[in-house]
Order: C-alpha cells, then sequence, then structure tokens
C-alpha cells in the first residue's frame, strides 16, 4: 500500500515539474494514427521505391520471374562514389528531367522524417535520421541482392536529405501545435 502511495506522489510531483509530460488522450490516438500512417507509407516505399512498381502488376510479376529465371541474386552494380550519379543526372538529362529524378530521392522520404517522431516519442533527432538511414542502406541493399536495380551512395544521400527535411517539418509542426495548445 505505501509503495502505491509513493508511486502516486511521484507521478504528482513529476506532473508539477514538467506539466504535459504524460500523454494525452490526444496524444496517444495522434500516435496511433501516426503509427498506421507509417505501416500504410514502408508498404508504398516497398512498391515503389525496391519493386519500382508503375501502376502494372505485370511488371511486379515481370521482375519476380526475371529473378527466378536468372538467379543473379547479389550480382547488381554499386556506386560508392559520392554524388557521382548526381553529376551524371545533371550532365546527360535536360534539366528539368535531372531535378525531377533527383527531388523524387528527396521527396520520397520526408514522409519516414515526419512520421517517425510523430509515431514514436522517443524518437529524438538523432534517432530518426539513424532510422532514416537504416531504411536507406536496407532499401539499397536489397535493390543490389534482388538483381532489380544497384547499390547508389547517391540515392542514400538524397533519402536523407528527404528524411532530414521531414525531420523539420515534424519539428515545425509540433512547436505549433504546443504554442495552439498553451494558448488555447
Amino acid at each position: 500500500m505505501e509503495v502505491r502511495e509513493q508511486d502516486g506522489q511521484r507521478a504528482e510531483l513529476q506532473q508539477e515539474r514538467c506539466p504535459g509530460k504524460q500523454d494525452r488522450p490526444g496524444q496517444r490516438r495522434g500516435r496511433l494514427v501516426a503509427r498506421v500512417l507509417l505501416a500504410l507509407y514502408a508498404v508504398v516505399l516497398v512498391f515503389v521505391v525496391v519493386l519500382k512498381f508503375d501502376g502494372s502488376f505485370q511488371g511486379l510479376m515481370d521482375i519476380h520471374e526475371n529473378i527466378l529465371a536468372t538467379r543473379t541474386l547479389g550480382e547488381g552494380s554499386a556506386n560508392f562514389a559520392p554524388f557521382t550519379t548526381v553529376g551524371a543526372y545533371l550532365a546527360a538529362l535536360p534539366a528539368a528531367y535531372a531535378v525531377r529524378g533527383l527531388a523524387g530521392g528527396i521527396v520520397a522520404f520526408v514522409p519516414l522524417g515526419i512520421l517517425l517522431p510523430a509515431a514514436f516519442s522517443r524518437m529524438g533527432i538523432v534517432r530518426t535520421l539513424l532510422a532514416g538511414l537504416c531504411v536507406q542502406l536496407a532499401i539499397e541493399s536489397a535493390e543490389a541482392m534482388l538483381a532489380i536495380g544497384y547499390f547508389d551512395i547517391d540515392d542514400i544521400i538524397l533519402g536523407m536529405v528527404g528524411v532530414a527535411a521531414g525531420l523539420l517539418v515534424e519539428r515545425a509542426i509540433a512547436a505549433a501545435c504546443r504554442t495552439h495548445a498553451r494558448t488555447a
């Protein structure tokens, strides 16, 4: 019985020191929504980025059949020199196509930077960036191992710019929500 009283007193003291520290029901609901959106985003990311889904399920079947027929798992090529692919895009393609291709590599990962900290309360800046890096490495490795793309350090760099941009957006939204909550 004494332990419960002490825990209650600690919780009250914690609440006095850090008002708003504990998740309110609305915050829990928001985190749940963010987690569901993160799961949906992950599925779309795998289909679009890894499997190169273009709206045609026949294309997915062709990739699957090619992998099974050639058995060239792990024989994809790689680029470990930073900005080689970016430079080639800018040199070889018309500017509009190059910018669209490079922006696509960034924009595809902005949701990850927004959703990770929104879904998990302990996901700070460093953890979000590390998680983004792990996702990037997994995608690039899968592309190389399945021989449906190649490992490109430039894709990782562009993706990390996207994660960082998303994190900035999430921080701005969180700050605006805190300001709104204080004034309401």
